[in-house]
């Protein structure tokens, strides 16, 4: 009944309690959804309880992203496998992922009741939601998949609770076709107008000196009117060569500027002994001066594979002064794991 390969991050509630998923772990090693609770005497241990564990079938397996709450502190997340379709023989046959609700129990010490919200088919609402999800606050979720969908690209999704008998729909937003971008394995972030933003891993400039595409950072403007489609904006894509860094892993964060920041897994202006392609790097994008445009990249920081890290492939977060926070993978010739890095401006 243990856990283990937590992936995703983590979020907290109002009592400081810190919620995430496993990878792996649980009672069929399909993973898990966890809570850990400050200790009640200094020096203790952190309380782990675990609130859910998948079965592998029908309801689930292998969450790689985190969990989100609404207001009324149930948890909503995804995972990558299982919910039962047969249309996903190269992801192991164990079906396309699902799209949960983790209910919280009506009493203190009860037990969460899982409720699956949508299984995906492999079909134009696409398969395997990587990242985890976004809410907004009228409670409707947002995310990806890295596969299916109208082009086989992926797809960006919309799950919300409609009705009187609060019935959960499905609407597909965007589908990749690739010029456009293709497989988002990192997650979205919301503006104050309801538009969402994310990083394609792939896609976009055709060339590129690791593979066919470098991927691209890409907007999905709400449309103005209720039932018109979203629009999306291509805002950058990453050039064939390597300096500007090339294939986003990871979402990209809105700061307080109106700049979009993320990392790249490869590239970079030197290609470094441990790194055939670059170790990486953090950008920072800019808003065009002229609307439409294509927004301005920053390198703020290139990996060298030595203490520093390489192969960055995780989102990153803000502090309250600015600062940026973030996990590298290991290159460096020691023997090194990764790296926990802080950017300062």
């Amino acid at each position: 009944m243990g856990a283990d390969g937590p992936n995703g991050g983590l979020i907290s509630d109002q009592a400081g309690n810190l919620y995430g998923t496993t990878l792996g772990g649980g009672r069929v090693g399909a993973g898990t959804v966890f809570e850990l609770s400050p200790p009640k005497a200094q020096g203790d241990s952190w309380i782990f309880t675990l609130l859910h564990t998948f079965e592998g079938g029908a309801d689930g397996e292998r969450p790689y992203g985190g969990v989100v709450f609404d207001q009324a502190g149930n948890l909503y997340g995804a995972t990558s496998l299982g919910g039962g379709s047969k249309n996903c023989v190269d992801l192991g046959n164990a079906g396309c992922g699902v799209v949960f609700q983790l209910a919280h129990p009506t009493r203190a010490g009860g037990v969460w009741t899982e409720h699956i919200l949508h299984r995906f088919i492999n079909g134009t609402d696409g398969a395997s939601p990587v990242a985890g999800l976004v809410i907004d606050a009228h409670g409707n979720l947002y995310g990806t998949t890295i596969a299916g969908g109208t082009f086989n690209g992926g797809v960006v999704f919309e799950i919300k609770r409609s009705g009187a008998s609060g019935v959960w729909t499905r609407t597909i937003l965007h589908s990749f076709s690739g010029t456009d971008g293709a497989n988002p394995y990192g997650g979205l972030t919301l503006d104050a107008k309801g538009n969402l933003y994310g990083a394609a891993t792939y896609g976009g400039s055709f060339g590129c000196a690791f593979g066919n595409s470098c991927g691209l950072v890409f907007q999905l403007q709400r449309p103005s009117k209720q039932g018109d489609p979203w629009t999306e904006n291509i805002l950058f894509a990453f050039p064939s060569g390597s300096q500007g860094g090339a294939n986003p892993y990871a979402g990209v964060v809105l700061g307080s500027n109106g700049k979009l920041y993320g990392t790249t897994e490869m590239g970079g202006f030197i290609a470094y002994p441990t790194c055939n392609y670059g170790c990486g790097l953090v950008y920072e994008l800019s808003p065009p001066a002229q609307p439409g445009a294509s927004w301005n990249e920053n390198v703020l920081y290139e990996f060298k594979g030595g203490q520093d890290g390489a192969l960055p492939a995780g989102d990153l977060i803000f502090d309250k002064k600015g600062a940026l926070y973030g996990t590298s993978q290991g290159a460096n010739p020691d023997g090194g794991l990764g790296t926990v890095f802080r950017l300062e401006p």
